[in-house]
């Protein structure tokens, strides 16, 4: 009978194991056989609850993942509605100023559709989506006319690219934001007119696309922090991002990822004269 009494416990715990969920585990000691019996059973409530934790952390991860690519979807169907609104809305701009005869506001409205259109086409392949230098320039023009427009003739726009250079494929977007900061931070600070020049010119197997403003230049505290950005690290890009700015980090970022970080923006000088920026990107055969 004393013999038997090893097993009927076993059994009595085995049944408890069964409401008492994967973390119970068999805890009096028995000898032999019996006790190998106990180990092997703890042993695989072990197993079970290492099976089970994994499938749990699976789940919860293809749970988030799923939550992850909704909220992603989610995002570009939002940002594709507010650039086709301005569009939309830029034309029926155009179209009332039209109607009352006032040109300037038909100019920019339609100068600035054009620029939305072209920033919105192939949207979901826009990080590394060719066009061409030309298609570029063409951009900046836009911008340039609402330049002269806003400003009413005070500052001026020039470019002088080679034609060879024209039809290479670069990446989109890059040329304007020069343009815009060359403006923002350059020539919105001086009295009287000052001009924006663009260059481009092909040496070898590279594009030199120099942007150059007569501005106000930059303080030294400046020149640092946009050297930094130029230095494309990853935390000076994410503050630049964080304040909504995707200028000058976004442009460097996006020729290293694509073309090498042989290649980019550079500041080549800056003064009570003004800055220069060049870009350089490989020369590449029209595709």
């Amino acid at each position: 009978a004393r013999g038997v009494q090893p097993v009927i416990r076993l059994k009595t715990e085995l049944e408890t194991l069964d409401t008492a969920g994967l973390h119970a585990r068999i805890t009096n000691v028995y000898r032999d056989e019996i006790g190998e019996i106990a180990e092997s059973v703890n042993r695989l409530l072990e197993r079970l609850h290492e099976l089970t934790r994994h499938i749990f952390q699976s789940q919860q991860e293809m749970y988030e993942s799923e939550l992850r690519q909704k909220e992603t979807l989610l995002y570009a169907l939002q940002t594709q509605v507010n650039p086709h609104f301005l569009f939309n809305t830029l034309q029926c701009i155009a179209g009332i100023a039209a109607s009352k005869n006032v040109p300037e506001i038909v100019d920019a409205s339609l100068a600035m559709s054009r620029i939305f259109q072209y920033s919105i086409r192939d949207r979901a392949a826009q990080g590394g989506k060719r066009v061409t230098v030309r298609e570029e320039l063409d951009v900046v023009r836009e911008y340039l006319k609402i330049i002269n427009i806003r400003f009413m003739g005070q500052f001026r726009g020039y470019i002088d690219v080679d034609e060879e250079i024209l039809d290479c494929p670069c990446l989109k977007m890059m040329l304007q934001p020069l343009v815009e900061n060359a403006l923002v931070h350059g020539l919105e600070n001086i009295y009287g007119e000052g001009t924006i020049h663009i260059t481009g010119r092909k040496y070898q197997d590279t594009i030199y696309l120099k942007v150059a403003d007569t501005g106000a230049g930059m303080t030294p505290e400046q020149l640092a922090r946009v050297c930094a950005l130029l230095a494309d690290s990853e935390d000076s890009r994410r503050v630049e991002l964080r304040k909504g700015k995707i200028g000058l980090a976004n442009i460097q970022h996006r020729i290293h990822m694509v073309y090498g970080k042989e290649y980019g923006l550079e500041i080549l000088e800056t003064g009570p004269k003004g800055t220069t920026i060049r870009l350089t990107i490989p020369w590449k055969p029209p595709e």
